[in-house]
């Protein structure tokens, strides 16, 4: 999924969405649970994630991408 250069010049190039391009379960969350991610917290694996996984709120915003540690996941990258 990239552009060539002679599409990006003739500007005919498309944009992705980092969801799109990673291979990660994605996770619609409640707002507590949100202003949690939000804050870069701690949070229990509830969900049996093996590594990394995009976080969402329910308008479909990008919150960040957690991964695994032990029983829980925690922040590897926030975008919010």
């Amino acid at each position: 999924m990239t552009n060539t250069l002679e599409e990006i010049k003739k500007n005919h190039f498309h944009s992705y969405r980092i969801e799109d391009l990673l291979d990660y379960p994605t996770i619609t969350v409640e707002e507590e649970l949100e202003f949690k991610i939000r804050n870069g917290v701690k949070i229990k694996n509830e969900w049996n994630i093996k590594e990394k996984a995009l976080m969402k709120n329910k308008k479909n915003q990008l919150l960040g991408i957690y991964e695994k540690e032990k029983d829980l996941l925690k922040v590897w990258k926030n975008f919010i």
